[in-house]
């Protein structure tokens, strides 16, 4: 049993065991309402990776949270972040348009 940050983080981390990428996008709105963003921010801070930092943010990005929280995820990530290589929105599921602010490949 996981908290609902967890469960959402892990679908980012291995998209295809939590049913693929229809399922991931389903789940993360589905929990928009929901989701503990303190919480959220918490998780990320305590798991240090910033590529999972970055797929998270452009999913709160995506899901309008509040400018604060993407900010503080923003300071989380690593200080260069432009100078950084483009990672997936979801490991192994290859996609072509970048989104700059975070660096991550999207549908």
């Amino acid at each position: 049993v996981t908290t609902l940050e967890q469960t959402l983080v892990d679908t980012l981390h291995r998209p295809m065991s939590c049913g693929g990428p229809a399922v991931v996008f389903e789940a993360w709105e589905s929990a928009a309402e929901i989701l503990s963003q303190e919480n959220m921010t918490t998780l990320l801070r305590q798991i240090g990776d910033p590529r999972l930092l970055r797929r998270a943010g452009y999913m709160l990005g995506r899901l309008g949270f509040d400018r604060k929280v993407l900010e503080e995820l923003e300071i989380l990530a690593p200080q260069t972040i432009e100078h950084e290589p483009a990672v997936s929105l979801l490991p192994g599921i290859p996609f072509s348009t970048l989104d700059p602010r975070w660096r991550v490949l999207v549908p």
